[in-house]
């Protein structure tokens, strides 16, 4: 039997114009050997295993090691929230889009040393996620046996994926000392007598200016909206930096019942483009001027794959790549409160690891308004 590579991670992201824009956020992910960690400013923390920065990793204990096979897309994941009630989440996660390792009807084992735990099968629903949550009541008693472990291996149907354990207690150390457990009933690593007293923060509150979901932008208005914007000073500035080649088709949609989001590229780069951003008024489009944003752009100007905005959810966001593979980079949303854009919403993973997920750093709550 072929022995793979299943790495764990504690549950845990639009764009920016680099991570550097995001610098006033005071959470950052952490590293802990092969375990990236990050806890948001809600203090609800996240914990995902990371391939090895080696090229190969080693192997675990079985007769068929040399049959190792390439790096799996599956992994193990942790995630906590602030409250004193909150119980760990415990999940199996898939990085894989199309064609992942977790297929309907498979049995999932978890072997810990010599303990095995049987998980159950995978579902329809678990399939189409790529994420099996683990019974709640199980946890506790994995989570003890993982502290102690030194080797563990997950069987998915008839494939085995040993688990790299290396760094997951410091990182639940982590998730102690952000949370303010350390030394309380509730910590998960320095366990104490102590009660536990911490409360999460209080945390802005946002509700979204929106747009009617059935109205929409007629062709010929679109290219009249286009053509009248364009010829904005501000506008010719940014095209004149964009080579013919490189013409990308401009972002017009609805902002809300008064104004039009434009979005124009300027600058294309092997992996992101830069988009300016222009809010315009509904009854006067040539006076169109830079939206404001409070994170994230430089002169209404933001890095990334701009993925447009929704005018029935008031969000705008983006995706920002590191790398080719798209590993690494991070994702960010803002909301629009009328007069500019509020960052909401931050995902990071600044390293590239071969690792797919981005990791929460930054949530407000965004309520949107009834109907």
């Amino acid at each position: 039997m072929k022995i793979k590579y299943l790495y764990v991670s504690v549950l845990v992201v639009l764009s920016q114009l680099s991570f550097a824009d995001f610098s006033k956020l005071d959470q950052q992910v952490k590293y802990f050997n092969d375990w990236s960690v990050a806890c948001n400013n809600q203090r609800e923390c996240f914990m995902d295993s990371l391939p090895p920065k080696s090229e190969q990793p080693a192997a675990a204990s079985t007769d068929n090691a040399e049959e190792v096979a390439d790096v799996q897309s599956l992994y193990l994941g942790f995630s906590r929230k602030a409250s004193a009630d909150s119980p760990v989440v415990l999940t199996i996660n898939d990085w894989a889009e199309e064609e992942g390792s977790l297929e309907q009807g498979q049995s999932l084992s978890l072997k810990i040393d010599q303990q095995t735990f049987e998980l159950g099968k995978v579902s329809a629903e678990v399939a189409e996620n790529s994420s099996f949550e683990i019974d709640s009541k199980t946890i506790p008693e994995l989570l003890a046996a993982l502290q102690k472990a030194t080797q563990a291996e997950l069987k998915v149907g008839e494939e085995t994926l040993a688990i790299n354990l290396q760094g997951m207690n410091a990182g639940l150390q982590y998730f102690d000392e952000q949370q303010q457990r350390v030394d309380t009933s509730t910590a998960l690593v320095k366990k104490g007598q102590q009660a536990f007293t911490a409360t999460p923060p209080q945390v802005e509150s946002l509700t979204p200016v929106i747009s009617n979901d059935d109205e929409v932008i007629a062709d010929d208005e679109r290219a009249k909206l286009q053509d009248q914007v364009r010829q904005l000073p501000l506008a010719k500035d940014c095209l004149a930096k964009t080579h013919p080649e490189q013409a990308a088709e401009d972002v017009i949609e609805i902002l809300d019942k008064d104004h039009y989001i434009f979005g124009i590229t300027c600058v294309i780069d092997e992996l992101n483009r830069q988009t300016l951003v222009l809010v315009a008024p509904k009854t006067n489009p040539e006076q169109a001027e830079l939206a404001k944003f409070d994170q994230g752009a430089d002169d209404s100007i933001i890095t990334g794959e701009f993925n447009g905005y929704s005018a029935s959810e008031g969000i705008l966001l983006n995706y920002y790549s590191k790398s080719e593979m798209g590993d690494c980079g991070s994702t960010a949303e803002w909301v629009w409160n009328g007069k500019s854009f509020v960052l909401s919403s931050y995902y990071s993973m600044p390293e590239c690891r071969g690792s797919l997920n981005s990791m929460n750093v930054w949530q407000l709550n965004v309520k949107q308004p009834e109907n």
